[in-house]
């Protein structure tokens, strides 16, 4: 099994876009740049760590990955997935869709 690379993104709030923070070797240290930006006041669900090679291209693909998801699928029925996108929606867009929600206020 080859090494894993790990890498912090932040969903930047205006542009809804996710943006490289950080990235490491060790899993540990990652965690840690994660906690500092959770002190912070940024929201757990504006960060996400992923898994990579470590090489650069990769890294950038799966952050384009990750933007790919068009803002306008929130909040769209199953219906409406299909006739926009002309095929019915898989779990990655679903849940995709389901993180971008608003976080309800208590």
């Amino acid at each position: 099994m080859s090494k894993q690379y790990f890498t912090l993104v932040t969903r930047d709030n205006p542009s809804d876009n996710w943006v490289i923070e950080f990235g490491a070797w060790d899993r540990s240290d990652v965690d840690f740049e994660r906690q500092s930006y959770r002190d912070h006041g940024v929201k757990a669900s504006d960060l996400k760590i992923i898994k990579s090679d470590g090489k650069q291209a990769s890294i950038d693909a799966m952050v384009a990955k990750l933007n790919a998801k068009a803002p306008e699928d929130r909040g769209m029925t199953t219906e409406q997935f299909e006739a926009h996108h002309g095929r019915k929606p898989e779990v990655d867009d679903i849940f995709a869709a389901w993180r971008r929600l608003p976080t309800p206020r208590r």
